[in-house]
């Protein structure tokens, strides 16, 4: 009877559990994980939920009615069987997938296979957590490709947007028009920024070169102010050697003219003692009478004497005379 209970109970917490789970995936209406599950529940043995949506899963398989259960990876769904998709897929506006990640598979359905590289080119690098939660949900495959990956579409995108795999590239034939043509447009535009960006260069060298004439005409005037400068500085030194030889030779005619003085001085100090001398010899030797006219005489000597120092002073201070 124990025992009975027992089972008895088990029987109803797992039944409880299945009830608690499908409860909430039919309110969330969307994809759902087992933490999210565990943490609206109650039930932290994620085990026994794995085992409530397994159990669940086997339930609608069996029934074969209008509802299913579908994993998509760790995530679980509860949609619309396939046999009844064609009666709702009118109604349906949009997925549990969000805009930008809706983007992100578009651009996949459209250049599919795709390397990985490309898709981020495109959708720039926050395409890396869109590619996981698509990868997750069954909408693609991933394969290593080089140093990259390989994206392809995988059936369960085919039978959920309900798209034939051999008509996938005959939708996209108008998109496809305008591709090539914003990529003849960008063509055009990468040339005239070479063109741009050609000219540009050339106006910088241009510029350059300008500059460098420039300092070049700079450095020759620089060049002929600092000869100038060089120039007038050896006129100055060339003056002041010429002043110096003017003054050295002023100097040595000084000299001579000095010497020319002394000499003559000497010499009419000489004829004055001589003439002292004589008129000495003849005070004594004539009588008084005669003194008066000798001293006259003398007196005459000595001022042609002093005209003939005179004289000689002159023609040496001025030799071309």
């Amino acid at each position: 009877m124990t025992q009975k209970s027992e089972i008895s109970g088990t029987t109803d917490v797992v039944k409880e559990i299945k009830e608690k789970v499908e409860a909430v995936l039919f309110a969330v209406g969307r994809k759902i994980d087992l933490e999210e599950i565990s943490k609206i529940t109650h039930v932290e043995d994620k085990t026994k939920i794995e085992e409530a949506l397994k159990e669940l899963q086997q339930d609608y398989s069996k029934r074969e009615g209008s509802i299913s259960l579908v994993q998509q990876g760790t995530y679980w769904k509860m949609g619309v069987a396939d046999a009844h998709i064609p009666t709702v897929q009118d109604i349906i506006s949009e997925t549990e997938l969000d805009k930008q990640t809706m983007e992100t598979l578009a651009v996949i359905a459209y250049k599919a296979p795709v390397l990985q590289s490309e898709v981020i080119k495109i959708r720039t690098n926050k395409a890396y957590d869109h590619l996981k939660l698509l990868e997750e949900m069954g909408y693609i495959t991933r394969e290593v490709s080089g140093r990259t990956r390989l994206i392809k579409l995988s059936q369960y995108f085919f039978k959920y947007f309900d798209v034939p795999s051999d008509n996938m590239k005959n939708m996209f034939n108008d998109v496809k028009e305008a591709e090539e043509a914003v990529e003849q447009k960008e063509e055009e535009l990468k040339e005239i920024k070479e063109q741009v960006k050609e000219l540009e260069k050339q106006k910088k060298k241009e510029q350059k070169e300008e500059k460098k004439e420039e300092k070049t005409q700079e450095e020759a005037v620089a060049e002929v102010e600092n000869e100038l400068m060089e120039e007038g500085i050896i006129q100055e030194i060339e003056k002041e050697e010429e002043k110096k030889e003017a003054y050295e030779l002023e100097l040595e005619e000084q000299d001579k003219i000095e010497k020319e003085k002394q000499k003559l001085k000497k010499e009419k100090e000489k004829r004055k003692q001589e003439r002292e001398a004589k008129r000495a010899e003849k005070e004594a030797a004539q009588p008084d009478s005669g003194e008066l006219g000798e001293e006259e005489k003398g007196d005459k000597t000595e001022v042609e004497e002093s005209k003939e120092v005179k004289d000689a002073q002159e023609k040496s201070e001025h030799p071309s005379k």
